[in-house]
């Protein structure tokens, strides 16, 4: 029997963090008002990473996650997560 990779975790790992953020907004419930209110992230920083696709740096990523009540790791890509070595408590 050959190893198989899960679509899911596949799909997972090339999700671009825009996706990764509305993904979890829409299971949690949040608009953009609401996440920016909660998280202290302007809105337009937010419609910036959602319509330009770019990366979210490592102190917003850490911002949204505590309001989403999810792990940093959920939201920001990997890269910035191998450039600071951060111990999660």
């Amino acid at each position: 029997m050959a190893n198989t990779v899960s679509p899911f975790l596949f799909e997972r790992r090339t999700m671009k963090d825009s996706e990764r953020l509305e993904e979890l907004m829409v299971k949690k419930g949040f608009t953009v008002r609401r996440l920016a209110k909660e998280s202290g992230v302007p809105p337009t920083t937010l419609y910036s990473i959602m319509e330009r696709d770019t990366e979210i740096r490592l102190d917003v990523a850490l911002r949204l996650a505590k309001a989403l009540g999810v792990d940093v790791k959920e939201i920001s890509s990997d890269k910035i997560l191998k450039e600071v070595k951060i111990e999660f408590i």
